[in-house]
């Protein structure tokens, strides 16, 4: 018998963290220790916060289908409701896993999309720009430019009908460019985005194919949402969590978490980056909180079948996911965009999140910034 530490109830999609906690402790003890009785387990999980998402994901999406955007009762070949959502909640400072849920409801479907792998979309981007600050390759108001731009015989296309023209990096990052993306990761190499990546938390398969700068490779949400929280660390990157300890039946403890934590970032690359989705977050009225610091990113895949939004502050990252999980049910007459109910998703969570954490600012790293200059022909950093 599992016994949790606190009690529990099987409602509000807390079956998601269950399924996962048991995984955890039968990868730790093996699966008998699950069935012998007697184990404690405690979790890092915020039962409020676990509620919260529930019910952020229940407010929007029922608001959509109620105004005939999402049509109701959609189901795919497997008997379950269309569109899907999920939202994984990480301490930015810890690595613990606050809220993970992984569907809309865990009675319909067991299947934990916190866990799954999805193509993330713009959210990738996060690498490719980190990549490039992180190497002195690409500074904010280095020039790119949203054009006719082909690579191995691929051509990235933007999301709208047209190209932006000539963007810095950080008006590319904000207008989401695919073709800036494209070119940043080909300025800094693919091998050291993928190095970005594996240092944020990425371990899912990533080839060094171009379209991997938009997110063409699959990952998981859970992952994400850490990498994002790495940023909100000022680059040191924790390792994810959901079992704090575990005792036995007469009190003696069987494990005990430890940091693991590692600097994955200078602290400098981590502060500009902030910024750099900051000013992303400031032009997402759907996810911005007045008066909460906070950075983002949307992220869309093609015929808009799955939707990102993952935002952070200095505390907490959360990362949302609105789609469909087979191609049965397609939603792209709806504009399934990150900026519309991900976002909205995340902001009603976090109204509710931030009664949980101080409202710090992202901090300047010690000693300041080291200018980087910028060759006035090329718009690139100096070497």
């Amino acid at each position: 018998k599992l016994e949790l530490a606190e009690e529990r109830p099987l409602k509000d999609n807390m079956g998601y963290v269950l399924d996962y906690v048991k995984q955890v402790v039968a990868d730790k003890f093996g699966e008998k220790s699950l069935y012998s009785g007697g184990l404690k387990i405690y979790t890092t999980i915020i039962p409020e916060l676990q509620l919260a998402g529930t019910q952020a994901i229940d407010k929007v999406l029922e608001q959509a289908e109620k105004d005939n955007i999402f049509p109701k009762g959609v189901k795919d070949s497997k008997g379950v409701v269309q569109p899907e959502a999920s939202l994984t909640a990480v301490d930015v400072n810890t690595g613990a896993i606050l809220a993970m849920i992984g569907g809309r409801d865990y009675g319909n479907t067991k299947f934990n999309r916190s866990l799954a792998l999805k193509q993330p979309g713009s959210s990738f981007k996060i690498f490719d720009y980190t990549a490039a600050i992180s190497f002195g390759s690409l500074a904010p108001s280095s020039e790119l430019f949203s054009e006719h731009y082909t690579v191995d015989n691929w051509t990235p296309h933007e999301w709208t009908s047209g190209y932006f023209g000539k963007l810095n990096v950080r008006d590319a990052l904000n207008e989401s460019s695919n073709v800036c993306a494209t070119m940043t990761s080909q300025i800094v190499g693919l091998d050291r985005v993928i190095y970005t990546a594996r240092k944020l938390g990425i371990t899912t398969p990533l080839m060094p194919y171009p379209s991997i700068a938009i997110g063409s490779f699959e990952i998981k949400q859970l992952e994400i949402a850490d990498a994002y929280a790495t940023l909100g660390s000022g680059g040191i990157y924790h390792p994810t969590y959901i079992v704090e300890k575990v005792l036995s039946s007469d009190g003696r403890v069987l494990y005990q978490y430890t940091d693991k934590s590692f600097r994955a970032i200078s602290s400098q690359s981590a502060y500009i980056m902030n910024k750099l989705f900051t000013y992303v977050m400031d032009h997402h009225s759907n996810a911005k909180i007045s008066g909460l610091p906070s950075a983002g990113k949307t992220g869309s895949t093609d015929n808009w079948a799955d939707a990102w939004f993952d935002g952070y502050t200095p505390n907490i990252s959360a990362s949302v996911w609105v789609g469909s999980d087979s191609k049965e049910v397609q939603f792209a007459n709806v504009l399934n965009s990150g900026a519309r109910f991900p976002a909205m998703i995340w902001k009603q969570f976090m109204l509710e999140a931030m009664k949980y954490f101080p409202k710090d600012n992202f901090q300047k790293p010690d000693g300041g910034l080291v200018g980087q200059a910028v060759y006035n022909d090329t718009g690139y950093a100096s070497k």
